[in-house]
């Protein structure tokens, strides 16, 4: 077979399962977009050297662990939700003839396009929004401070690492449980 056979394969699936995967990409989107703005704007309140900015830090980067936390739960739910609707197709697939490790290379090629969808739309997201949460958060806190546009690259590195991994898991948790082969 062609080595980008899984790969077109997966991108296939995504494209003909959109009522599916839609939802699944708009939430995983969300959650990184979730993440990424608490992650940024707890780095533009600390360069921002306003008063009291040392407690604001502490809460968004306890803010920050929580959104991980529970993305890593809500990623297993709704993929769990996919696998779900996808089971007769991938059972099709087993009696056309394709065995468990043929079906695991594929759902990893799935699993990669839809983490970098995620990641791209979600970061996006994340910095057209962080800006707007900084300021909301400094005219909350009644706190004067000059708005310059940033990417802070460690939470997109952050956000990326924390994506990837939950993606991983839930990638291995699917093919380890799966009684598709």
């Amino acid at each position: 077979m062609s080595k980008l056979f899984y790969f077109r394969l997966a991108c296939d699936n995504i494209r003909k399962n959109k009522s599916i995967y839609l939802p699944y990409l708009l939430a995983a989107s969300m959650l990184a977009a979730l993440y990424y703005i608490l992650s940024s704007v707890a780095v533009m309140t600390a360069q921002s050297g306003a008063k009291g900015s040392g407690v604001m830090v502490e809460l968004l980067q306890i803010s920050a662990g929580i959104a991980a936390f529970l993305a890593v739960i809500i990623l297993f739910y709704i993929n769990s939700f996919v696998i779900k609707q996808r089971k007769k197709e991938l059972g099709l697939y087993c009696i056309l003839g394709m065995e468990r490790r043929h079906l695991s290379v594929m759902m990893v090629w799935e699993t990669a396009v839809s983490l970098v969808i995620t990641l791209a739309a979600g970061i996006l997201a994340g910095c057209l929004l962080s800006q707007l949460m900084f300021l909301l958060l400094m005219g909350i806190a009644r706190l004067s401070v000059r708005l310059t546009f940033q990417i802070p690259l460690g939470s997109v590195a952050d956000t990326c690492c924390l994506f990837s991994i939950g993606f991983g898991l839930v990638l291995f948790y699917f093919i380890g449980n799966s009684d598709f082969g």
